[in-house]
């Protein structure tokens, strides 16, 4: 599962859903049947702008998975949970990811000892990424790269549907999707060299601060059936009963990074 992890990490920085930049709101609207189609618009683009025209920043990304096994393992359950800090450093195209990787075994309660986990990436002028893994066992970093299947997110598809809830304080955008309209790469999260993008159903969310149409957080929810239909293809002993990755605590500030030597 600690493979997953550091996949999941990747697909992670290429999508872009750790962070956001801020929106515009046109405040002239007055017609109330347009203004929920602006609202959706205004956070579509801003979380799309991100990847674009990227600021400094920083925030938190959490992801759960909820699992059940197959086979002689029939019936056990467990749980996966990460907390990653992450860094974004816009003038030099890096990002840094540190945190916890915790696997509990729901059945009899046993925790693993939490994994740390470290990556730098970089994007390169052609699109492509530097990736590099820090080996506890080997006491180094690994290096590696690839090439995303998509370079930016569907902002049609991300429209379509969109429903925009005014709170107190902030706007909460959601819309059905697919994984890969958010540059979330199934394939590639299951370790598997697909040509073509995997359809997996999603639901994902946008939040933004009502006075500063800043970005808040994020959170992506995929659909388990889509995925576990491509575990049992791959004759995987495990299926997910949950696959929840969030961010929150977004803060836009002057970070410089460098990769290691």
């Amino acid at each position: 599962m600690k493979k997953y992890a550091v996949i999941l990490l990747i697909i992670c920085m290429v999508s872009g859903l750790a962070s956001c930049r801020e929106g515009v709101l046109d405040e002239s609207i007055v017609d109330d049947s347009d203004r929920e189609g602006v609202l959706a618009e205004t956070i579509v683009d801003a979380f799309i702008r991100m990847d674009e025209d990227r600021e400094d920043n920083s925030c938190y990304m959490v992801y759960n998975m909820g699992i059940k096994y197959v086979g002689e393992r029939e019936g056990e359950r467990s749980t996966v949970y990460s907390k990653c800090r992450v860094d974004f450093d816009a003038d030099s195209q890096i990002g840094y990811y540190e945190g916890t990787f915790a696997f509990r075994d729901i059945r009899n309660g046993m925790e693993a000892v939490p994994v740390e986990v470290k990556q730098y990436y970089k994007k390169n002028e052609d699109g492509s990424f530097t990736v590099m893994d820090w080996s506890e066992s080997r006491s180094e970093w690994i290096t590696s790269g690839f090439v995303p299947k998509t370079q930016s997110a569907d902002r049609e598809a991300l429209l379509k549907g969109a429903t925009v809830v005014e709170e107190e304080t902030r706007y909460v955008l959601t819309t059905q999707c697919d994984a890969s309209d958010v540059q979330f790469d199934v394939g590639r999260f299951l370790g598997a060299d697909y040509d073509e993008l995997i359809p997996c159903d999603a639901v994902f969310v946008i939040v933004v601060d009502k006075e500063s149409m800043v970005c808040t957080g994020t959170n992506l929810m995929i659909d388990v059936e889509d995925l576990n239909a491509e575990l049992k293809k791959r004759g995987e002993t495990f299926r997910f009963t949950e696959f929840n990755l969030s961010t929150s605590e977004m803060v836009f500030c002057e970070i410089t990074l460098t990769m290691p030597e």
